[in-house]
């Protein structure tokens, strides 16, 4: 039980190094890019990023979870040959229809979505982005599925770090920086692709399989709605706002967003990656269902904990981040919504799995349709008259209510025990530090800051009268520990 908890942070500590790259990109531009955008251009690039998930669902087709299953559980070496090939040749097929789909309306779709004709070769870059990482992704999953984490990182890493270099390049030394940082973002990927094509050819045998691609759409379909509605979900706000909202409120709720989704890239995502190999291999063993219980214990906790450090330095770390454009500074106000959104948001994966489990993709697909509909309708009703704020708070409702009614409905297929009690304790008590920083002034400044990062380090120890850990875990927590101190003494 020990060992697969530390082989499941292992592999999530290392994927968390690959989205930490990814995120580093965004972490270093955003203050470039506050330089030469203002508040409302800054919307205008991040709806095109929503634009572009938008299409990158629809692309991968659900193929990444799909070929996670049945290369997992595949025994015969030739299948798993046949497998990937039959999902690189459709996807390949599939993208290269989006791509002349995109150049034919590209017109047509920047004229609905921000009514203007002129974002018409964004449009095709977009479509060009998603496809090229679409077909990226078959060799990664191919990484994850035979536990290779190191070479996944190194491979994440090093095309970041092209995504980065073209990108600052285009920023800085361009006049149209909008179309140079999408053209920065195509180059990443389809270089990166190239370069994983011999490990993949390696992989893969010329057998199509047309019983294992009338399995796999029939998985992936209801798959591929959901990924599409998923980013709607996350993307509504936006839109509405847009619509209704003052000029600035997209711009600044998108900077919060993106803040908040630090969260998502140093503990969500790392999380979501291992545990989404490590299911499949975990399903048959004795200790499964405990093992499951434990791990939503400790991932919701360490979400919450980087929910709760990430709202309370970040008053003081945005007018360090970007201390050239004030107006920038205001969205520090929803990071905390939204990064309580992201908790509840990152517990669906253990829910998923159950579906996935059960071939029930298509309840996934209808439960997030549900709550994308209460987010919009709570979205109309809140922004009137709470601005950027009622987007947050609708944000926050949508997501915690998915995950109820996904757990619920989830016991039918796979049952994971949640120590519910113990999550509400989590949130609440962190809820509450928030609270209590935001809307009670300490003052002087010196004094604030030792207090909350006193708050954010101590955290963990705060629950223990809450009876959050149990005695043998708090005991092997004790050894690692000691063990720690006398290898460093």
């Amino acid at each position: 039980m020990l060992q697969d908890i530390k082989n499941t942070v292992k592999q999530s500590a290392i994927y968390g190094l690959s989205r930490i790259s990814l995120k580093f990109v965004s972490f270093i531009l955003t203050p470039v890019i506050s330089i030469y955008f203002t508040v409302s251009e800054y919307g205008v690039l991040d709806r095109f990023e929503r634009f572009w998930q938008i299409i990158f669902a629809i692309s991968l087709f659900g193929m990444e979870t799909a070929l996670l299953r049945w290369y997992t559980l595949t025994e015969n070496k030739e299948e798993k040959k046949s497998l990937i090939f039959t999902i690189l040749l459709y996807l390949t097929g599939l993208n290269i229809v989006l791509i002349l789909g995109g150049i034919v309306f590209s017109a047509t779709l920047s004229q609905a979505i921000f009514d203007s004709s002129g974002y018409s070769n964004i449009i095709i870059l977009t479509f060009l982005i998603a496809c090229f990482e679409a077909l990226m992704v078959v060799p990664l999953s191919l990484l994850r599925a035979e536990n290779k984490p190191g070479k996944y990182l190194l491979i994440t890493i090093a095309s970041t770090v092209i995504a980065l270099i073209f990108q600052l390049y285009f920023l800085i030394y361009t006049n149209n920086k909008l179309e140079g940082i999408f053209i920065s973002k195509f180059i990443a990927p389809s270089l990166t692709f190239l370069v994983l094509l011999p490990f993949l050819i390696k992989r893969i045998n010329l057998k199509f399989s047309f019983r294992h691609l009338k399995e796999l759409l029939a998985f992936t379909f209801p798959l591929m709605l959901t990924g599409v509605v998923s980013t709607l979900l996350n993307s509504v706000n936006r839109f509405i706002l847009g619509f209704i909202g003052k000029p600035d409120d997209v711009g600044l709720f998108s900077l919060a967003s993106n803040i908040s989704g630090i969260l998502t890239f140093v503990l969500i995502s790392p999380f979501q990656l291992a545990f989404n190999a490590i299911f499949w291999q975990k399903l048959k063993d004795s200790n499964a269902a405990r093992f499951f219980t434990k791990s939503v214990t400790y991932s919701f906790l360490l979400y919450v904990w980087g929910a709760l450090v990430i709202s309370l330095l970040i008053p003081y770390i945005i007018k360090i981040y970007i201390p050239t454009k004030p107006a920038y500074w205001e969205s520090q106000k929803l990071v905390s919504i939204l990064s309580m959104s992201l908790v509840f948001y990152g517990m669906l994966t253990v829910s998923y799995m159950s579906y996935h489990h059960a071939k029930r993709n298509d309840l996934i697909f209808y439960f997030q349709c549900g709550a994308l509909v209460l987010n919009i309708i709570l979205n109309y009703l809140l922004i009137p008259f709470w601005g950027m704020f009622g987007a947050a708070i609708s944000t926050l409702v949508s997501f915690y209510l998915l995950i109820v009614f996904m757990y619920y409905f989830s016991g039918k297929y796979y049952f994971i025990k949640y120590e519910s009690l113990k999550l509400y304790v989590i949130f609440i008590l962190a809820g509450f530090i928030i609270f209590v920083f935001q809307y009670f002034e300490i003052q002087p400044k010196w004094l604030d800051i030792i207090l909350r990062l006193l708050a954010c380090v101590s955290f963990p120890l705060l629950l223990l009268p809450f009876r959050i850990y149990e005695k043998i875990e708090i005991q092997t927590a004790k050894k690692i520990i000691n063990r720690y101190l006398k290898l460093n003494v």
